[in-house]
């Protein structure tokens, strides 16, 4: 006679057992059967955790995190950093809404944005007040956490926004130009849809450095754009779209020419 559910967790039988010794009744040889014997191993704390073993390695990977202790307190503290990290990624959205925030200037945002939800009118201590210190958790509040973040969302939405593009009723491609603090030449690609619903919506498809000048750089930097949020799908959309146009930049005088011999 021998216990299937010891002999099966024979590794923990063992951490229990009186030291280490395998008790003959959670072997496979077993032993023979006697009701005191029965009796006493049922109740013995080398039964009882190879049962608990037993019942845990039933459950399916989410019925583990939920009922096993230590992964049910790391399973929630999970969920708190990702309730965090949540909440930040809504201001980091926000500010991708508003293209003249930068990321150098969201720590500030958020601080102050913590700041007034714990203001007390009639706490004369606020600024000195170590509860809203402690309250303050900015672990994750910095430019580079914020460049994360927004190529976390791009990344979620990049099939999303490619499928809208693909069955968009007409779809335009605009640039926009511009140089940054260090003198460096960007082009911002954006397009302007028409969606099945006949309204227009218009949207941000990546940014690029024209290496050349003219047309052809222009050109180039906007299929580089294109393919490194679309990747292989850049032909698509460059044989999808009905037209590029800028803001009035002179370089597209002989862009018709130009399209024809890049496309």
């Amino acid at each position: 006679m021998y216990c299937k559910i010891c002999t099966r967790h024979a590794d923990i039988v063992r951490i229990h057992s009186h030291k280490g010794k395998m008790p003959a009744i959670a072997s496979e040889s077993g032993t023979i059967f006697r009701k005191e014997i029965v009796s006493d191993h049922q109740k013995s704390i080398v039964h009882i955790e190879a049962q608990k073993c037993a019942r845990l390695h039933s459950l399916d990977k989410v019925q583990v995190t939920q009922q096993a202790p230590m992964d049910k307190l790391i399973s929630r503290r999970k969920e708190a950093v990702a309730n965090k990290v949540g909440k930040l990624m809504i201001t980091v959205y926000n500010d991708a809404k508003r293209l003249t925030l930068s990321a150098n200037s969201w720590p500030s945002r958020v601080a102050a944005s913590q700041k007034s939800q714990k203001f007390k009118y009639n706490d004369t201590d606020n600024e000195k007040n170590d509860e809203l210190d402690e309250a303050f958790d900015l672990q994750y509040v910095t430019p580079a956490n914020h460049h994360e973040f927004m190529a976390c969302i791009v990344e979620a939405h990049r099939r999303e926004v490619f499928e809208n593009l693909l069955n968009a009723r007409a779809l335009s491609i605009r640039l926009d130009g511009s140089v940054d603090r260090t003198q460096i030449d960007k082009m911002y690609v954006l397009a302007k849809v028409i969606n099945l619903s006949g309204d227009a919506e218009q949207m941000f498809l990546g940014v690029a450095e024209p290496q050349t000048r003219g047309a052809v750089g222009v050109l180039d930097a906007v299929k580089q754009g294109l393919r490194f949020s679309f990747g292989e799908n850049t032909t698509v959309l460059l044989e999808l779209a009905s037209s590029i146009v800028t803001d009035g930049a002179s370089v597209w005088l002989f862009a018709p020419v130009v399209a024809a011999v890049c496309f």
